[in-house]
């Protein structure tokens, strides 16, 4: 290092450290990023503790069960319908079985709250409904309000503006006050000038920004260490270094330091509000949303055709099954999946739109995101978080994936006991047809972090290219002074 460089370099970081106004715009920002940390970390645990009852209730309802059976086992006058018998698999599957499809928090889910605040952690399986996301209620949109101060927003959108506070007079200012011309005056190039002041505040920055994120999930026990931190310190770094070159390459147009404040907060402005604002007007353009009116009406239609020809598709889902013989038609069960897998197969060409849609825009936000730093930082957090769309969307398919597994485990047993209806104890209230319950298919849930890990590796590229080319730009323009 050149003894004049670490000479200066040196006396602007003291300088630096010593000035107000630095800790006066760092100091309310290591707050914000406490403040984002907690809130994202209150999100989480509401999650976990609401994931933990629907595993008590679960585990309720099947200890209720079992104990039920055993009841029913016992030889007895009473008698039950098979609707209120849990020993029957029809009754069991559709009025005593309790499970859930499930989406917990990933462990950087405190990061950034993406869109969990919006879309629930879990999706309750039930027979009622031919489709599980049709069985939530995503909440009162008027209670989400502009969205959570989580320390993704703090990263994003309060980073940046602490950054040009504390850059935008670096050279600028000296230019007004006449320093600048001192200092030219002196056997250095501008270059060397620039990049002591710049390197101080980007020591000095770094240092507050990526240790305040940090120590903020580290103090809510939300620090964990693997390589996916290890990209996102990185992503953080890049994005900090970059606002600082975006700096220095508005400083080189020699306007001033109101022309660099203004400039810088205009670039804000475009980056983090305009561009996104304008990506999701272009989506919407681009991708229009299918109608749910059309999607009613398709309900209302398939209802008339199912009990407009009833007979028939009871016969032609029996079909399916041929080991069964077509008296068992009449049974309840034949009615109850015939009529269910008939409205499934009459409305997936209109879900089909509804997802082909979703996945076109995902496809199409992707590419936009390229547009703006802050739409590529935005997403790569809400990825790492877990608490992405995309992992939403898959979470839906996968809700679908298991209830229809479900069906398929509880099909042959129904028909099975309807096509024999004897008992195995003729005078026990129960049935007893059916006592298989730890058999029964749970629902996995995705925890990876690869989608996490993919996209911090392309934001850190993209981060740092950006950051390449402003410094060049800079360091080109800085060579010569402007005098």
């Amino acid at each position: 290092m050149n003894p004049t460089f670490r000479r200066l370099l040196q006396l602007e970081l003291r300088e630096t450290l010593r000035q107000p106004l630095t800790w006066a715009v760092f100091g309310p920002l290591l707050i914000a990023m406490f403040i984002g940390a907690a809130t994202g970390t209150a999100h989480v645990k509401r999650e976990q503790a609401m994931l933990q009852t629907l595993a008590a209730e679960r585990a309720a309802a099947l200890s209720e069960a079992k104990a039920a059976a055993q009841r029913y086992s016992i030889p007895s006058d009473l008698k039950i319908e098979y609707h209120r018998d849990p020993t029957d698999a029809f009754g069991y599957m559709n009025w005593f079985l309790v499970t859930h499809a499930v989406k917990p928090p990933l462990p950087l889910g405190a990061l950034a709250l993406g869109q969990s605040d919006l879309y629930p952690s879990h999706v309750r399986i039930d027979f009622n409904s031919i489709f599980p996301d049709a069985a939530y209620d995503p909440g009162n949109p008027h209670e989400l309000k502009l969205g959570a101060f989580d320390l993704a927003f703090v990263l994003i959108y309060l980073a940046p503006l602490a950054l040009i506070a504390v850059t935008a007079t670096r050279l600028t200012g000296e230019q007004d006050s006449g320093i600048l011309r001192l200092i030219a005056a002196q056997p250095i190039a501008p270059w060397t000038v620039a990049a002591a002041k710049y390197g101080a505040i980007a020591i000095v920055s770094l240092a507050v920004i990526v240790g305040g994120t940090a120590l903020s999930l580290a103090a809510q026990k939300q620090l964990v260490l693997d390589p996916l931190i290890g990209l996102i310190a990185l992503a953080i770094c890049l994005w900090v270094l970059l606002w600082i070159s975006l700096s220095a390459w508005v400083a080189s147009l020699w306007r001033g330091a109101i022309g660099s404040i203004v400039t810088l907060m205009l670039i804000w402005t475009t980056m983090a509000v305009l561009l996104p604002a304008g990506a999701a007007l272009l989506v919407d353009i681009i991708h229009p949303a299918p109608s749910r009116i059309s999607y009613i009406d398709s309900s209302r239609q398939a209802m008339d055709g199912f009990y407009g020809d009833e007979a028939e598709v009871h016969a032609a889902w029996l079909a399916r099954f041929p080991e069964f013989a077509p008296e068992v038609v009449k049974s309840a069960e034949v009615k109850r999946f015939a009529r269910d897998d008939y409205y499934r197969r009459t409305l997936l060409p209109q879900r089909d739109r509804f997802d082909s849609r979703t996945l076109a825009v995902q496809t199409t936000s992707d590419w936009l995101r390229l547009l703006s730093p802050a739409m590529m930082l935005d997403n790569m957090l809400q990825t790492a978080a877990g608490t992405d769309m995309r992992r939403h969307t898959n979470f839906l398919a996968a809700a679908d994936a298991y209830s229809e597994r479900l069906r398929r485990f509880f099909e042959p047993l129904a028909l099975a006991n309807a096509a024999h209806p004897q008992r195995s104890c003729e005078d026990c209230p129960g049935r007893l047809n059916f006592t298989r319950y730890d058999d029964v298919p749970s629902f996995e849930a995705d925890v990876g972090v690869s989608a996490g890990l993919r996209w911090s590796a392309w934001t850190c590229l993209y981060l740092g290219i950006l950051l390449v080319i402003f410094s060049a730009i800079a360091s080109r323009r800085l060579r010569d002074w402007p005098l």
